[in-house]
């Protein structure tokens, strides 16, 4: 089932599914017999609803029988899956690294219209982050967001930081903040960072001073993290003077800064010989009592 913890605090018919579900090549190293098989079968002709079928699949390890038991279940007359059987077939196919058959269920989910689908899809996207399967996550995100499912901003925060952290592409990062734009969802400062982030490290550092200079436009205020990221990417590459300006921009907005803004930029500062900044900000540390 789809798990309670869906919540991101901090994406044809069943008979066309079926018919169209590719084999995956077996690389089991202990398929399971026919036997075993029929036997899934047997239960199921026995019992079929979508908590059987799960318990079913969750008791099999072989992709391909996983695949033909769903096919099995979505061609018997009276059975209709749920969003929790979809969750589950997505979730076995995609933890695999088997993206086709990610997005091919996914569209499928969508089409059905089950209930629950917007969860299992968030639910969806919180496993594959967790799992780092950000291909995966991807896919899902799209076909949530074409299908009318309108993801909220913690799914597309959480999907971003995953993609910063794990230093994708930047087109990845820039493909999910256009899916953001498209469903008219409004950024945070915590979207805005990613991004800046993103930024940097693709070397755009222009971009990302551009971007920085926007955010009043975009509803949002930069905070101790947006300055920790400009003035760190801006010494890492000789651009002191740059970040100096930018500090003194800092001073002038106010602000709680935190631990890690400190113990990041107070070197960087001493590092560039930039030691009266460096004081200051040590002064200003000791001042909030931080330490």
């Amino acid at each position: 089932k789809i798990p309670k913890w869906v919540h991101l605090s901090a994406y044809v018919s069943s008979m066309s599914c079926a018919n169209n579900i590719q084999i995956i090549p077996e690389n089991d190293q202990n398929p399971p017999t026919n036997i075993e098989f029929e036997a899934k079968i047997q239960f199921l002709k026995n019992k079929l609803q979508p908590d059987s079928l799960i318990r079913v699949l969750d008791s099999t390890s072989d992709l391909n029988s996983s695949l033909k038991l769903f096919k099995w279940a979505s061609l018997q007359k009276r059975f209709r899956h749920s969003a929790d059987t979809y969750y589950k077939i997505i979730l076995k196919m995609g933890m695999a690294g088997n993206v086709e058959e990610v997005e091919g269920f996914s569209n499928e989910l969508v089409k059905e219209r089950c209930p629950g689908a917007e969860e299992a899809f968030v639910a969806l996207l919180n496993s594959f982050v967790q799992h780092r399967r950000l291909n995966e996550a991807l896919r899902v995100l799209v076909t949530m967001n074409s299908g009318g499912y309108k993801p909220s901003i913690a799914v597309f925060n959480v999907l971003l930081g995953a993609l910063v952290e794990e230093k994708s592409e930047f087109q990845s990062v820039l493909f999910v903040y256009k899916e953001m734009v498209k469903a008219g969802i409004v950024p945070t400062i915590e979207t805005l960072n990613y991004l800046l982030e993103a930024l940097f490290e693709a070397g755009r550092v222009d971009t990302a001073l551009d971007q920085y200079r926007r955010m009043n436009k975009k509803g949002c205020a930069p905070n101790g993290r947006t300055f920790e990221i400009l003035i760190s990417g801006l010494i890492a590459r000789n651009r002191v003077d740059e970040s100096i300006v930018v500090l003194g921009e800092m001073f002038e907005l106010g602000g709680e800064l935190d631990s890690s803004f400190y113990t990041s930029v107070i070197p960087l500062f001493c590092r560039a010989n930039k030691l009266e900044e460096g004081i200051k900000l040590f002064q200003m540390m000791r001042a909030s009592k931080i330490v």
